[in-house]
């Protein structure tokens, strides 16, 4: 497959895994593996990928076409490229050039262009809760300030991330009754999801269970 994209809300363990993949392919260490010559890397910029980021990488594969070497596309975040970005890497992905090989990033595949999904193999990186270290929300005294946290961490993505990310922190931390509770209130809205009202619930019940 000439195109994947790994999707995950433990960004960490997704470029980690990105880069395992290609140093396997060229023989040299996962920690220098994004900084190869042979590797090209998009991120966002003002937490978008534009149009020009992607003409960029178009003309940069155009120069090399008769590289006998194969050749890396990675797009972080790529669920943040605007229209115009998107339809310009479609094109790309439906003629791609030779010995060429693309690595995109998502959150969630939901939030990429159906087109450009159908043309990805698509790979779900789950965060096993061992390995899972929310330091920063450990940090966090109260039930206010974890919250806060959470909104702060996550400014511009959902609350499902926030949530699912409230619940790995429970487990990393042990604190079962907590996530059983959790869990079980997560019933009553699992039909029609409602997150804020989930973390809300979840900072009350802390909050009568003397942690807040």
């Amino acid at each position: 497959m000439h195109a994947i994209t790994y999707t995950g809300i433990n960004t960490n363990a997704v470029e980690h895994i990105i880069a395992e993949h290609i140093a396997d392919v060229l023989s040299c260490p996962p920690d220098s593996a994004l900084t190869h010559p042979h590797v090209r890397i998009v991120r966002p910029e003002n937490n978008k990928i534009i149009r020009k980021q992607i003409l960029d990488v178009i003309s940069d594969l155009a120069l090399t076409t008769a590289s006998d070497q194969q050749r890396w596309v990675v797009i972080f975040q790529a669920d943040t490229m605007n229209k115009e970005a998107a339809n310009a890497l479609l094109k790309l992905l439906e003629e791609p050039p030779p010995r060429s090989t693309f690595l995109l990033t998502a959150r969630s595949a939901a939030n990429l262009l159906p087109t450009i999904r159908s043309r990805t193999a698509i790979r779900t990186v789950k965060p096993a809760a061992e390995n899972y270290e929310p330091s920063i929300l450990v940090e966090a005294k109260t039930v206010g300030e974890r919250l806060s946290l959470i909104t702060m961490l996550h400014e511009a993505q959902s609350l499902a991330t926030a949530y699912h990310d409230l619940v790995l922190s429970l487990r990393h931390e042990k604190r079962f009754a907590e996530l059983k509770w959790l869990t079980h209130y997560d019933q009553y809205v699992q039909n029609v999801p409602n997150y804020r009202l989930l973390l809300e619930a979840w900072a009350v019940h802390a909050a009568q269970e003397g942690r807040a």
